[in-house]
């Protein structure tokens, strides 16, 4: 009876070890088709005369990478996960106001993101964002751009309606 449970117990630790060697395996298989890029990120934060004067830390995949004060720039590398998503945490000092988080794919090897960034009273703005891969600029972007052609159009439209009631 005690000899039939040895086997028993050898045979159980036979499986495990078979399961386990076969998962190592699936692993390793995975891996080879993960590829790794080579990215450079350069951030400013845009320096405010008297409102609004605090400082930020940058995340890239919740590794922190820097904190900015008013006026600072940082320039870092990374090497990254092909085809994946990567995001970018811009985490303000002040109390109260939300994280900044931007969702980056479809980077390539040698892509360079340039962003100024700005600190306001209840966000952090990005004023603008480059781009490119190899030097070739892939996209230019001001996000706030819209909010800048609403107030130039709300003060053309009124100019427009006074020359008209003058008339």
């Amino acid at each position: 009876m005690k000899s039939f449970k040895k086997i028993i117990a050898v045979l159980f630790c036979i499986i495990l070890v078979t399961f386990q060697i076969a998962s190592i395996a699936e692993v390793k298989a995975e891996d080879e088709d993960v590829h790794a890029i080579y990215g450079t990120f350069s951030i400013s934060l845009h320096h405010n005369i008297a409102l609004s004067c605090y400082g930020v830390t940058v995340y890239l995949d919740g590794i922190e990478v820097a904190h900015l004060e008013q006026g600072d720039i940082v320039t870092f590398g990374a090497y990254m996960a092909d085809n994946q998503s990567h995001v970018l945490t811009m985490d303000p000092d002040k109390y109260g106001v939300p994280d900044r988080t931007w969702t980056i794919s479809n980077l390539e090897h040698g892509s360079v993101l340039t962003a100024e960034i700005q600190t306001k009273r209840n966000q952090v703005k990005v004023r603008r964002y480059d781009l490119s891969v190899n030097g070739t600029e892939l996209c230019s972007v001001s996000p706030d751009i819209e909010k800048q052609v609403r107030v130039v159009g709300t003060i053309i439209a009124t100019g427009l309606k006074i020359y008209k009631g003058m008339n």
